[in-house]
C-alpha cells in the first residue's frame, strides 16, 4: 500500500527560515542577547507575524561575540528581514 498526501497536508510544506550572522562588539554582547533572545524584542515583534513559528539565537561556541538567528515561520513569499540592533525595534 502506498501512501500519498498533498502538499498542503505536509507540516514542512511551506515553512520558511531566514537565517542571519551577527558579530557583535564585546561591549554590547548581553544587551544583544536581551534584544534577541527568546523574551526580546526581536521575538515579541515577530510573533505578530501571520505563521510565525520559532526564532532560535545560537552563540558560536568559540567565538563569544559571533551568533546566528534562524526564524521559522509558515510564510508565503518572502521572509522578514531583521530590523537593525539599535533600529525600529527599539
Amino acid at each position: 500500500m502506498v501512501r500519498t498526501e498533498s502538499r498542503d497536508s505536509c507540516p514542512w510544506h511551506g515553512l520558511r527560515e531566514g537565517v542571519w550572522e551577527f558579530i557583535v562588539e564585546p561591549q554590547h554582547v548581553d544587551e544583544f542577547k536581551r534584544e534577541y533572545g527568546p523574551q526580546g524584542s526581536w521575538v515579541k515583534l515577530s510573533r505578530q507575524a501571520p505563521g510565525y513559528l520559532q526564532t532560535l539565537l545560537l552563540r558560536n561556541s568559540t567565538d563569544s561575540c559571533r551568533f546566528v538567528l534562524i526564524d521559522r515561520g509558515k510564510l508565503r513569499g518572502v521572509s522578514p528581514v531583521p530590523i537593525g540592533f539599535f533600529g525600529a525595534v527599539h
